[in-house]
């Protein structure tokens, strides 16, 4: 039973690592998509200047949601893989 809970721990830190980077490596193209999203609903007309900050404030929302579900994902595979090699001693 432990080590199926450390198998699906293993697991989902895999995937959390997996989004996290996914999510910072379209940082970008994804911030493009909620700042063309923000003008449609501004009624599509904002000056350039308001539209850099938001396309900036969007990087940055997603360069941080996306470094903190890498970061846990690291940190939750690392003490898994720990845990799992630290389970696993050879008896003699």
């Amino acid at each position: 039973m432990k080590n199926n809970f450390q198998v699906v721990l293993t697991v989902f830190s895999v995937i959390l690592l997996l989004v996290g980077f996914v999510t910072l490596s379209k940082s970008v193209d994804l911030a493009h998509d909620a700042q063309f999203e923000f003008i449609e609903s501004a009624g599509g007309i904002v000056d350039s200047g308001t539209a850099a900050s938001v396309l900036n404030g969007f990087i940055a929302i997603n360069v941080a949601k996306g470094g903190i579900l890498f970061l846990v994902g690291l940190l939750f595979l690392c003490l898994t893989l720990y845990r799992l090699s630290k389970d696993e001693k050879p008896t003699i």
